[in-house]
C-alpha cells in the first residue's frame, strides 16, 4: 500500500496558514469541462436568484477540453508544467542530466504527480525506471495512480528492491521477482474496471499484462504519480531514479496545460449544497458552510474572540491567459475582521491575493506565504461585488466588477505570480474586536 502522508498548506493570512490538507496535488476528475467548470447546476435564471444574470453553459460553440498528452525526460533541469512535487518528512526530488532523483527520507515519501487527471485507459502510464540506488526493507518505488478519495493502484518493486508487485483496491496483490534488465520499464492502462500493468525491457516490447478485475473506484480519470515511500526504519533513506515518464504522449517536455481545463466540480455557484470541490475549514466557534446558494463564512464574531473560516479548492489550474473569478455578494465588518481571497502557485507559498478590511480593499503579493501590500483602493460592496484575477503576458491584474461584465483594475504588477499551475482559497479571519454579519461568497468561476 501506497501511505499519503498529510501537509500543511499555508497562506499569507490567518485563514490558510491553518488550513491542513492531506494532499499536495488533489482535484476532483469526474469530467472534463471548458470555460466556467463544474458548476453545481447548468445554467439559471442568475446566481441564487439575484439579478446577476446567468452562467454560462457549455454549448456547442464551447468543445469541451481535455488534458494534453504529457510527458518528461527530465533533460531540461526544470519539473515539466504539468507535474508537481509531493514530499514529506524532509524527502526531495531533484532533476537534471535527463534523470529525475526521488529521495524519500525514513518515514517519507517522495514523488511526482500530474496536476490533472487523466483516463488512462486512453492515455496510458508509462514510466522507465534507471536505478534504486537505496532500498529500505519496507521502502517501494512506484508507478501509481489515484482518484479523489485517495484510492490507489501500483506497480512497485519492494521487499529491498527484490519483488515486483501490482497493486489494487480491495484484492490481493499479484506479485513477481524483480528482473532489472527486463522489467525497468512500467505501463499502468485500464479497460472498463480491469486495470492492466505491463513491464518492458526497451519501452517498445511489453510482456504479457497482469489484469486485476472488479475496481470500480478507478474507473474514471486518475492522477498519475511517480516516486518512492519509504516506511523503514533507519538507517538511511530510499532512492529512486527515472528518466521518462509520461501519460499517453512521447517523453519530450510538453508544455502547457490548456486554458480552464481544471477537472469538473472546481467552479462552483454553491446552489447544491455540496461543496465537493473544496477542502472546507474552521476553527472553534466559526462557521464554513455552504448554504442558501452561498459559501457563509463567519469567524468567531464575539469580541475578544478569534478565528478563521474558508474553502480552499482543491483544484489547480493554468492561469495563463485566463481569469479566476470570486462573486462577494456580502462581508462581514467590524473589528479587525478581514476576507482573504488567495491564488497561490500550487504546492508553494508564492502567489497573490485580495484583502479586504473595510474601509479598503488591497491587493497582495505573497511570497514564501508571507504578505505584502501592493496597492489598494476604498472599498464599494456594489462596485467590488466580483473580484477576480486575470492573467495576460506576463501581468498579473487584479479586477472588480458590479456585474461580472464590465471590469475596472484595481491593481496590476508584472511577474508576481507563476501562473503555470495555480490554487485558489478564500477565508474569513479575526484575531480580536467584535465583529457582525458573515461573508457570502456566490460563485467561483474559471474563463478565458
Amino acid at each position: 500500500m501506497i501511505a499519503i502522508a498529510p501537509r500543511a498548506d499555508g497562506g499569507g493570512g490567518r485563514y490558510t496558514r491553518r488550513v491542513v490538507r492531506v494532499v499536495l496535488l488533489a482535484s476532483l476528475a469526474l469530467a472534463i469541462g471548458c470555460g466556467r467548470i463544474g458548476y453545481d447546476a447548468v445554467a439559471d435564471a442568475g446566481l441564487d436568484g439575484d439579478s446577476d444574470g446567468p452562467l454560462a453553459a457549455c454549448t456547442a460553440a464551447c468543445a469541451p477540453c481535455a488534458p494534453r498528452p504529457l510527458g518528461d525526460d527530465f533533460d531540461d533541469g526544470a519539473l515539466g508544467d504539468g507535474w508537481g512535487p509531493v514530499l514529506s518528512n524532509g524527502s526531495t526530488f531533484a532533476e537534471g542530466g535527463g534523470v529525475v532523483t526521488l529521495t524519500a527520507a525514513v518515514e517519507g515519501e517522495a514523488w511526482i504527480e500530474t496536476v490533472l487527471a487523466y483516463d488512462v485507459g486512453a492515455q496510458p502510464a508509462i514510466v522507465h525506471l534507471i536505478g534504486i540506488d537505496a532500498a529500505p526493507p519496507r521502502a517501494d518505488v512506484c508507478l501509481a495512480i489515484r482518484d479523489d478519495a485517495f484510492t490507489f493502484a501500483s506497480i512497485c518493486v519492494g521487499a529491498g528492491g527484490a519483488e515486483l508487485r501490482f497493486d489494487a483496491p480491495g484484492v490481493v496483490a499479484q506479485t513477481q521477482p524483480f528482473v532489472a534488465a527486463t522489467m525497468s520499464w512500467w505501463r499502468l492502462t485500464r479497460t472498463g474496471a480491469a486495470l492492466r500493468f505491463a513491464t518492458s525491457p526497451d519501452g517498445v516490447t511489453w510482456g504479457a499484462d497482469a489484469v486485476i478485475t472488479g475496481t470500480p473506484a478507478l474507473t474514471g480519470p486518475a492522477y498519475v504519480r511517480v516516486g518512492v515511500s519509504n516506511f523503514s526504519a533507519p538507517p538511511g533513506p530510499a532512492v529512486a531514479r527515472f528518466d521518462t515518464a509520461r501519460v499517453g504522449g512521447p517523453p519530450d517536455n510538453l508544455r502547457g496545460l490548456a486554458i480552464g481545463c481544471a477537472p469538473a466540480g472546481w467552479g462552483d455557484d454553491f446552489e447544491d449544497g455540496v461543496s465537493p470541490a473544496w477542502t472546507i475549514h474552521a476553527e472553534p466557534g466559526a462557521v464554513a458552510v455552504e448554504a442558501g446558494g452561498a459559501a457563509r463564512l463567519a469567524p468567531p464574531l464575539a469580541a475578544g474572540q478569534g478565528g478563521a473560516a474558508g474553502f480552499a479548492g482543491l483544484a489547480a489550474f493554468d492561469l495563463r491567459g485566463g481569469t479566476a473569478a470570486v462573486a462577494l455578494a456580502s462581508s462581514l465588518t467590524g473589528g479587525d475582521a478581514t476576507v482573504e481571497i488567495e491564488l497561490r502557485h500550487l504546492g508553494g507559498g508564492d502567489g497573490v491575493a485580495y484583502y479586504l478590511r473595510p474601509p479598503t480593499l488591497s491587493a497582495a503579493t505573497l511570497v514564501a506565504f508571507q504578505p505584502t501590500l501592493i496597492g489598494g483602493v476604498p472599498y464599494d460592496p456594489v462596485a467590488h461585488r466580483h473580484l477576480r484575477f486575470r492573467h495576460a503576458g506576463a501581468t498579473l491584474l487584479w479586477e472588480a466588477s458590479p456585474d461580472g461584465a464590465t471590469w475596472a483594475v484595481v491593481h496590476s504588477a508584472a511577474d508576481v505570480i507563476d501562473p503555470r499551475a495555480v490554487e485558489l482559497s478564500f477565508g474569513v479571519a479575526k484575531y480580536n474586536g467584535a465583529a457582525t454579519g458573515d461573508s457570502r461568497f456566490e460563485a467561483v468561476t474559471l474563463g478565458p
